[in-house]
């Protein structure tokens, strides 16, 4: 949802480049598979190495790992013009970063505040820029807009075009303290918990 609801809002056309910042998640990856089936570039940023499985090694023509200076490494890898969408899949402390990723009218979507809440940046560059900012909060959707949402999916997975997440593991309930920890360790693959029978 959150993926789609994103590049929905920033109207990613194909040939247009999208940089997902934080790209090694579930979000990231399902925001690279439906990128790439609208025929975009999708370029992904992490922090650290993903393991070498993870889906977004296979889906981005660029992954910017350890991301040290990221709006120069965007500029040097799209030849100095920014990416025409960047999504913020982190937030707050990112903002900045991916503000300055922005190709001249780039659009960012931003759906966290990890780390930060409020932020500040150069009004004046953003306007000279005309960029445009959009906040999406699936939350604001309702089980009918959820569902259009997911019906228009549908021809991305059967054309094979879009996989889910690997399940990694299934847990019972009681398990669940155990299994959030190993998802805040990152764990590769999904961590189900089932009902107890």
């Amino acid at each position: 949802m959150a993926a789609w609801c994103g590049i929905e809002a920033a109207t990613l056309k194909a040939g247009e480049t999208v940089l997902l910042i934080g790209a090694g998640g579930g979000v990231g990856a399902a925001a690279a598979q439906i990128a790439r089936r609208l025929g975009a570039q999708v370029f992904g940023a992490v922090w650290r190495a993903p393991i070498s499985n993870a889906p977004i090694h296979a889906m981005a023509e660029k992954l910017i790992i350890g991301v040290v200076d990221l709006p120069a490494e965007v500029r040097a890898a799209t030849g100095g013009k920014g990416a025409e969408v960047a999504f913020d899949l982190v937030g707050g402390v990112m903002f900045r970063s991916a503000l300055e990723c922005l190709a001249l009218r780039g659009r960012l979507v931003e759906i966290a505040a990890t780390g930060q809440r409020e932020v500040r940046f150069d009004l004046a560059d953003f306007y000279h820029n005309e960029s445009r900012l959009f906040g999406v909060d699936t939350l604001k959707r309702d089980l009918v807009a959820s569902a259009r949402v997911l019906e228009g999916l549908t021809p991305g997975f059967v054309a094979g075009d879009y996989l889910a997440a690997p399940i990694a593991e299934t847990c019972g309930l009681d398990e669940a303290p155990e299994a959030y920890r190993k998802v805040a360790a990152g764990a590769a693959g999904r961590i189900v918990l089932r009902p107890q029978e």
